[in-house]
Formats: structure tokens, C-alpha cells, sequence
């Protein structure tokens, strides 16, 4: 397993290499606008790269290390995905489309795991929480998505949040789903030296989606198999749950046109007051390692984790409302 991470690493970064060689005759290509944080035309299409590699990684390991679940449920949802999103890297598909996508995706996955399903969660019987999950599921996957705006940023997050989550199984000897994170780690590693800034191409929708539905669903078989709160994975992905959802609502709110593309999250901001790309990646990667060592904290006092949960939460907010100061929303 180990020498299959490496070779997995390798593979990854040749894969991303050679797509970015032949991007402009696939048609690959991301063309800044008005919207955009970036000022020249950068290839796009990577997530596909890495996604085929896992694919790959996953095919040649033993089937007797992943449980049915995953080949039955969470990794034909998350391919299902990334195809789709594949196909609007190459040719825009409209926003209705993919939504479908997702929502059949996700309620799939769901479905995967009904043999796991508790009884209750949070005191309430699990036919009342289904629903929350699913919408859950399918918001994961497009924030995701909504945050892929800068150098960096959603490579780091992923290699962040599944870095996380393979420590949570190690410690509950749930080795097959702790392997197949740090696979996700490997790979999506070998694409963050083309990403990093100065970026040298895009992940584009395949990987954001194919990211965004992984972590949900891996914080669903931690909830639902091995009993770790999912809000554990949570608060270690929260720069990008809570600037997702706040720019959302507080658009939605402005009466604007919430589908719409835009550079009105916080880090794209930052973007627009004057931070460059690596600098904004620098901060955000501090701000993750604090909240990474307060999930660690938690982790081995749980009978504590809503005063963590206030505290991750004032620093989240104490983080956004200095950059509204600095560049607002609405101006």
C-alpha cells in the first residue's frame, strides 16, 4: 500500500503533465473574464487527471479492502460527478443539469449506506435526518466547486480535509477508508505542484465535484459506520462551508442571481484588495492549521466539542468580517 501511493503520486503528476500538453486541442481552456482571478488563458481539466488515477489505484487494490458501500455506492456517485463536470470543463452544461446529476448522485450514495443507516441522530429518528443529509450532500459538492477560485486553495483544502480524515480512521482501525484518503491525498498532492501558484492549469469541474461529493460522503461513513461525528470533518473543511454559505445567503438576500458567477467570497476578495494568489493560499493554510489542531483537541475531548465548535466559529467570523472591512461585499 505504501509503494502504491507513491507510484499513485507519480502517475498522477504525469497524467496532469500530459492533459495540460494537450489542453488546448481538447478544448480545455479557461479564458479569463470579468469574474475571474486570474489575467492570462490557463489550461483546465486537471480534476480529471487525478480522478482517472484513483479510479485506477482503486481497480488494482484487493476488493476485500474497501466494503461494498464504497464500490457500489460513494464511487460511482463521485464518478458519475466528475463525468458530468468533465463535460462542462468541455462544453458548459446548464446549471440544472448538473443539480440533477448531483441530487441522483447523492441520493444514491445515501441509499448505498442504508444498511448503516442508526436509528436516530442527534435524538432524531434517521427518516427526519435523511433529507438534511442528502441536501447536505449535494451543497457539499458545489461549494466545492464555488470555492475553486484561487491558485492553490482547493488543492490545499482537499489534501487538508482528507489528510484529517485518514488520522480519524487510523484511530478507529478502519484501515480501508484510511488508505483510500491518503490515495486522495497522494493524487490530488501530485496536482497541487501544477496548481500551485503561479498555476499551470486549472482542476476545473470534474475535480472540484468529484472533491466536494468525496468529503461529504466520507464524513457520512464516518457518521454512519464508525460512529465519529461528522462534524468533526466539518469544522476541519469550515473556511470553505462557512465562505460558501455566507456569500450565498447574503447574495440571495441582495436579490441577486445566485447561479451566477461572481468574485465576492472572501478569499476572492482578498484577490481584489491586492493579495496575490500565494499569499492568499499562505493565509489560508495558517487558518487551517489552527483549526486543524483544535479538531485534534476535540477529538480526544469530545465531551467539549460544542465550545469548540463556538470557538472555530468566532474565529471563522472574526477572519471574514476583517476582510469585509478591508474589501466589502457590496460596494
Amino acid at each position: 500500500m505504501h509503494s502504491s501511493l507513491l507510484y499513485l503520486f507519480a502517475a498522477t503528476f504525469v497524467a496532469v503533465g500530459v492533459l495540460r500538453r494537450y489542453a488546448t486541442q481538447l478544448g480545455l481552456l479557461d479564458i479569463p473574464c470579468a469574474r475571474s482571478s486570474h489575467t492570462q488563458i490557463t489550461p483546465r481539466g486537471g480534476g480529471g487527471a487525478f480522478v482517472a488515477a484513483l479510479l485506477v489505484w482503486a481497480l488494482f487494490q484487493p476488493h476485500s479492502h474497501f466494503f461494498p458501500a464504497f464500490w457500489f455506492g460513494g464511487l460511482p456517485a463521485a464518478l458519475m460527478i466528475a463525468l458530468v463536470g468533465l463535460w462542462d470543463d468541455y462544453r458548459s452544461l446548464s446549471a440544472r443539469v448538473r443539480l440533477l446529476v448531483q441530487c441522483l448522485a447523492v441520493g444514491w450514495a445515501l441509499y448505498a449506506l442504508h444498511g448503516y443507516w442508526p436509528e436516530t441522530w442527534m435524538y432524531v429518528p434517521i427518516l427526519f435526518v435523511l433529507p438534511f443529509w442528502w441536501i447536505g450532500g449535494v451543497w457539499c459538492t458545489n461549494l466545492f466547486n464555488f470555492m475553486d477560485g484561487t491558485d492553490g486553495f482547493s488543492a490545499s483544502e482537499a489534501i487538508t480535509v482528507f489528510g484529517f480524515a485518514a488520522f480519524l480512521f487510523a484511530q478507529v482501525g478502519a484501515l480501508d477508508m484510511m488508505w483510500w484518503c491518503l490515495a486522495v491525498v497522494s493524487s490530488v498532492g501530485a496536482f497541487f505542484l501544477w496548481n500551485f501558484p503561479r498555476a499551470k492549469i486549472f482542476m476545473g469541474d470534474a475535480g472540484s465535484g468529484f472533491l466536494g461529493f468525496m468529503i461529504a460522503w466520507v464524513a457520512l461513513v464516518m457518521q454512519c459506520i464508525y460512529d465519529i461525528p461528522m462534524a468533526l470533518l466539518g469544522m476541519v473543511h469550515g473556511i470553505f462551508c462557512f465562505d460558501a454559505t455566507v456569500t450565498l445567503i447574503r447574495r440571495y438576500l441582495a436579490g441577486e442571481r445566485v447561479m451566477e458567477a461572481h468574485r465576492k467570497h472572501a478569499f476572492q476578495r482578498l484577490n481584489i484588495y491586492g493579495w496575490s494568489h500565494r499569499k492568499i493560499l499562505y493565509a489560508k493554510c495558517l487558518l487551517n492549521s489552527l483549526l486543524v489542531g483544535l479538531c485534534l483537541w476535540t477529538w480526544f475531548h469530545m465531551d467539549h466539542i460544542w465550545i469548540t465548535l463556538a470557538l472555530e466559529l468566532a474565529l471563522l467570523v472574526g477572519a471574514y468580517r476583517w476582510i469585509e472591512r478591508k474589501q466589502p461585499m457590496f460596494y
